[in-house]
């Protein structure tokens, strides 16, 4: 519909012109003056409905605008309740981890205490391992170097 008024409008400017350009009386500089103002007024509604419909289109697009950044915060909404959730059952499952893991060292501490009468102490346990490191009669796994 705008391109058809804006065809028209042109088409009577052009008549109008051509009319003022090769008028030979009053009259038609009347006729000419006339189709003008039907062409300024035909015009004047094409502009007014290619402003209204540019007006929707703007609506238009804000509106997905809007909608696309309700959806954007939804999903990012979604996406940190999820890594919420994943640290809640990772750190379960971490907790879980390290209760089992303290259990079974303190088995193990029960154990320890009964191969040792009873007695463990961090000393005895030091003193064993080295020990054991360090026999008389064996290599040393280890060989200080000097570098001059």
């Amino acid at each position: 519909m705008f391109r058809v008024l804006l065809v028209a409008g042109f088409l009577i400017a052009v008549a109008a012109t051509a009319l003022v350009v090769f008028a030979d009386g009053v009259q038609m500089l009347r006729l000419a003056a006339v189709l003008a103002l039907w062409a300024a007024l035909i015009a004047a509604f094409a502009v007014t409905r290619f402003r209204r419909d540019a007006r929707t289109a703007a609506l238009r697009r804000d509106e997905a605008q809007l909608a696309y950044q309700l959806e954007l915060h939804r999903e990012v909404a979604a996406r940190r309740e999820y890594e919420a959730d994943l640290s809640r059952q990772a750190a379960t499952a971490q907790s879980d981890q390290l209760a089992e893991l303290r259990e079974q060292l303190d088995r193990l501490t029960g154990v320890l205490s009964s191969l040792a009468d009873g007695e463990l102490t961090v000393s005895r346990l030091t003193l064993s391992a080295e020990s054991a490191r360090f026999r008389p009669g064996q290599q040393q796994p280890f060989r200080s170097i000097t570098i001059v």
